[in-house]
């Protein structure tokens, strides 16, 4: 009977929708690149990437990399470079974007990395208010099924009242060797697992939930 209730209610809620929901479009750029644990060079454009399209300019970046540091032992059992070149890649790509729209500015909303994976989000000024409840997790599925070498990284945030989840993954090599990112993905599936953080009092108070 509680399911058939809940069924009904969501039933019901989803042809109102109208007249409790606004939606709006927003343009989100994702892309992902493997650097080989190189540095652009000084001179070097990253809109050539990031916007090559030209055209209006993204509200949110979602950008991730991998091997932005050799996957040398050293570097993935201890931090290693990582945090230096997370630091690099950050501010380059910063600097990049800020540069498409004199009118908006970019801040960083997270960034995540995991040995040579990296994933950071960048979202106009005028939308991070509007961005909460940001989590983050790592994964590593690599050597002994558990050391960085291969994993993913992964980002959820609420945009206004849709929730956003986003993966930068290094799986298994090797284009015969489907059968092991198939399994390298569904193991950072299962272990990637965010909090339940419950409504906060202003967001009750928007529901009506409390005076």
């Amino acid at each position: 009977k509680s399911f058939i209730k809940s069924k009904w209610v969501a039933n019901q809620m989803k042809e109102r929708s109208n007249e409790f929901t606004t939606l709006s479009d927003i343009k989100v750029m994702c892309g992902t690149w493997n650097v080989n644990a190189k540095k652009p060079e000084h001179d070097d454009n990253l809109l050539n990437w990031l916007h090559k399209d030209g055209g209006d300019a993204a509200d949110v970046f979602c950008v991730g990399f991998q091997e932005i540091v050799d996957l040398t032992t050293v570097n993935v059992v201890a931090d290693g470079k990582t945090r230096e070149r997370s630091a690099f890649w950050r501010e380059k790509i910063l600097a990049s974007i800020n540069c498409i729209d004199e009118g908006n500015t970019y801040e960083l909303i997270h960034e995540k990395h995991l040995v040579g994976i990296m994933i950071c989000i960048f979202a106009k000024s005028v939308h991070t208010p509007f961005i909460k409840k940001v989590q983050s997790q790592t994964a590593g599925v690599g050597v002994m099924g558990m050391m960085g070498n291969k994993g993913g990284a992964a980002i959820r945030f609420k945009f206004h009242d849709t929730s956003i989840c986003v993966v930068c993954a290094h799986l298994a090599a090797h284009r015969d060797n489907v059968a092991g990112r198939n399994a390298d993905f569904a193991n950072i599936l299962q272990r990637v697992q965010f909090v339940h953080e419950a409504p906060t009092t202003s967001e009750l108070e928007e529901l009506g939930e409390i005076a």
